[in-house]
């Protein structure tokens, strides 16, 4: 699970929690996360350290003292999802991240509706949605992420030979050693007219997918939806690959 840090009061700042370390919160810059306009906080006020999943809380000697949910921190506890810590006169909320196995995101596509464990689809009362998915698969070998597009794009030709599919295009994306984009344009022909667009991403020797699937009327809205959902977003699956020793 990835958490992030949101202070409610004052001026609006948020902050993504490292997975594994720690983020010190304070007035000054000895603080990682900094919220310079309380001068009730301490310069190093609190740390979170992320261990095994779980998020803990620790008071780094403030004047004042930490506060979880009311409770003065005298000991490292346990922080979830929806708690609020108020250091000074400042109330910090702690969120969790959108995640689809090892995708992260920073945030999720506004007026889209969640698919737990799936991804994203449009909020529409009725009719065709739009939808953003996102998969992941391992591989034993060390296939280049360009062979196994071609996989992918050999198997789609078989199963959907109508469907157009342009030239494969690489990119940069964070976290990823590698990225191409796919689209594929669905003719009237085939049914429902429309675009597909696939991101693929390899991390060692897992592969992951974000598909963004959308009707020609909803082309250029689904697109902005998908470029706000994997902005700032990463593929970081597991550093032990399954199976491995």
């Amino acid at each position: 699970m990835a958490f992030t840090i949101e202070v409610l009061t004052g001026a609006a700042a948020k902050q993504a929690l490292p997975e594994s370390g720690s983020l010190v919160v304070g007035r000054t810059e000895k603080a990682q996360f900094q919220v310079p306009g309380d001068a009730t906080l301490s310069g190093s006020h609190f740390e979170l350290k992320a261990e095994s999943g779980k998020l803990l809380l620790s008071d780094s000697g403030s004047r004042a003292g930490t506060f979880l949910n009311g409770g003065r921190v005298n000991e490292p506890v346990e922080v979830k999802v929806g708690d609020r810590v108020q250091a000074g006169q400042s109330v910090f909320l702690i969120g969790e991240m959108p995640s689809f196995g090892s995708w992260i995101l920073d945030a999720s596509p506004r007026d889209w509706e969640e698919l737990p464990g799936k991804g994203y689809k449009e909020r529409v009362e009725e009719g065709p949605f739009s939808s953003l998915l996102f998969t992941e698969e391992p591989q034993d070998s060390d296939k280049p992420l360009p062979e196994y597009v071609a996989d992918q794009q050999l198997i789609l030709r078989e199963l959907r030979p109508e469907w157009q599919q342009r030239e494969p295009r690489p990119l940069q994306y964070a976290g990823a050693e590698e990225a191409l984009v796919l689209d594929i344009h669905v003719p009237p022909e085939a049914g429902n007219p429309g675009e597909i667009r696939q991101l693929y991403v390899r991390t060692g020797k897992r592969f992951g997918t974000a598909t963004l699937t959308a009707g020609d009327n909803k082309l250029e809205a689904a697109r902005k939806a998908m470029e706000e959902a994997l902005r700032g977003a990463r593929f970081a699956p597991p550093v032990a690959e399954p199976g491995s020793a």
